[in-house]
C-alpha cells in the first residue's frame, strides 16, 4: 500500500506544471513570434527608428575632448545588414581605436549600443527614445576591469555634426568624463579637366 501511495504522489509530482520542463530559448522565441506576427515581419530589416541615424553614414573628423589626453581622429560610419546596424569605427592619432555598433531593437523597444576598443574593453548601453536631438544611453560599464555606471549622450547638431558626452555617476551626481565632437568630412570637389 505504501508503494502505491508513493507511486501516486510521484506521478502527481511529475504531472505538476511546476515540475514540467521549462521551454528552451528556441521554444520561447517561436512562441513570442507566433504571438506577435508584426514583430516577426519586422525582423531582419532596419526598424523605422533607424531612419533617425541612417544619414550618419560617411566619414567624420573627430575631436576628443579628454582632459588627460586630447586627441583627434577619424570616424567611418557604415551601414551593416542593409542598415539594420550602423558600424562606427573610430581611430585616433594617439593610436587608440574603438568600434561601436548601433541599432534599434524592435523586440525590446530600445536602442542598443555595443562598443569594443583596442584596450580590450567591451560595453553595452541601452536608450529608450530620442529626447529632442539627444539619445541617452545607460551603461553598466567595465573599463580596464573597473566597474562604472556611465551615461552616454549622443546629440545631433544638424546633419553634419554630432557630439558624444560620457558621464559617470559619482557621489550622487553625474560627472563629465569626456566629450567627442564629430564633424562630417566634406566630400572632395570634382577636379575640372
Amino acid at each position: 500500500m505504501r508503494a502505491v501511495v508513493f507511486a501516486i504522489v510521484l506521478g502527481l509530482a511529475a504531472a505538476s506544471p511546476a515540475m514540467a520542463q521549462s521551454p528552451d530559448l528556441y521554444a520561447r522565441v517561436n512562441a513570442r513570434l507566433a504571438a506577435d506576427p508584426a514583430l516577426a515581419a519586422r525582423l531582419g530589416q532596419p526598424a523605422d527608428e533607424m531612419r533617425a541615424v541612417a544619414d550618419m553614414a560617411g566619414i567624420w573628423d573627430v575631436t576628443a575632448e579628454v582632459a588627460s589626453s586630447p586627441d583627434r581622429g577619424t570616424s567611418v560610419i557604415t551601414p551593416l545588414f542593409g542598415g539594420l546596424w550602423l558600424e562606427i569605427r573610430d581611430t585616433y592619432a594617439a593610436g587608440t581605436q574603438d568600434v561601436t555598433y548601433l541599432t534599434y531593437d524592435p523586440a525590446s523597444a530600445r536602442w542598443t549600443s555595443i562598443s569594443i576598443d583596442s584596450l580590450a574593453n567591451a560595453n553595452i548601453g541601452h536608450a529608450k527614445a530620442w529626447m529632442g536631438d539627444a539619445l541617452v544611453f545607460d551603461v553598466d560599464a567595465t573599463v580596464l576591469g573597473l566597474p562604472a555606471k556611465l551615461r552616454q549622450t549622443m546629440t545631433r547638431n544638424g546633419p553634419n555634426e554630432y557630439t558624444i558626452r560620457n558621464e559617470e555617476w559619482l557621489d550622487g551626481g553625474w560627472k563629465l568624463l569626456d566629450g567627442y565632437r564629430y564633424v562630417r568630412r566634406a566630400a572632395p570637389k570634382p577636379v575640372a579637366h
